[in-house]
């Protein structure tokens, strides 16, 4: 009992100081506690942050270009857009020295005339165009750079053929010889029919003179 006496007199005689070591506890506490909130929410930021990143380097359109030789005789690019999501307002230039180098005006001026045409490229669709046929293929470098973009985001993709170094490769038929062939066929079907009706139909003259 007189132990604890004393330490309530102890208590007593230092309750001011107690009460401010408590305090300095709790708000040390409180800060601590404060800290590790804030600390808590920046990783939450940065998690979301990083997922909205992905969300939108996975949900993007990608445009890709690449050297086609169409018939056999027309040179030109294919603009596809390989993403999911539309590429909007896209614009594509081309270096001067390749348009110094086309011989043919009508292609100058088409490309002159589109190089700022805003387009809308959907997913999966493409585009053709062309700047000149195999006899006046340019020997300069064709670099295009094409502009589009998202809801959210703007992109840049730069492309760069050496013309001089596309080896082109032919398929064995057009499709107009493919076509010219069936037609072939089929009028020699129809000749061969038509042959036979004329038989048929000499035969059926023939045969009530026989009779007779």
């Amino acid at each position: 009992m007189e132990t604890l006496k004393q330490v309530i007199i102890l208590l007593d005689e230092h309750s001011g100081s107690l009460t401010v070591l408590i305090t300095a506890v709790y708000v040390l506490a409180t800060i601590l506690i404060c800290l590790a909130n804030i600390k808590s929410a920046n990783a939450s930021q940065r998690q979301v942050a990083e997922m909205q990143q992905q969300f939108r380097q996975t949900n993007r359109p990608y445009i890709t270009c690449e050297y086609i030789l169409k018939n056999r005789q027309f040179c030109g690019i294919k603009i596809c857009n390989h993403g999911n999501v539309v590429a909007k307002d896209l614009t594509f230039s081309i270096c001067q020295d390749f348009l110094d180098a086309l011989q043919s005006g009508h292609y100058v001026d088409f490309w002159k005339l589109n190089d700022s045409h805003y387009r809308l490229v959907g997913i999966g669709q493409e585009f053709d165009f062309f700047f000149s046929d195999v006899a006046h293929k340019p020997k300069v470098p064709f670099e295009l750079i094409v502009h589009y973009r998202s809801e959210t985001d703007s992109f840049t993709e730069t492309f760069c053929f050496d013309l001089s170094k596309q080896i082109p490769v032919y398929s064995v038929e057009m499709n107009e010889e493919k076509f010219l062939k069936i037609s072939k066929a089929k009028q020699k079907s129809l000749d061969e029919i038509a042959s036979s009706l004329q038989i048929i139909a000499l035969n059926c003259d023939k045969g009530p003179n026989e009779n007779r």
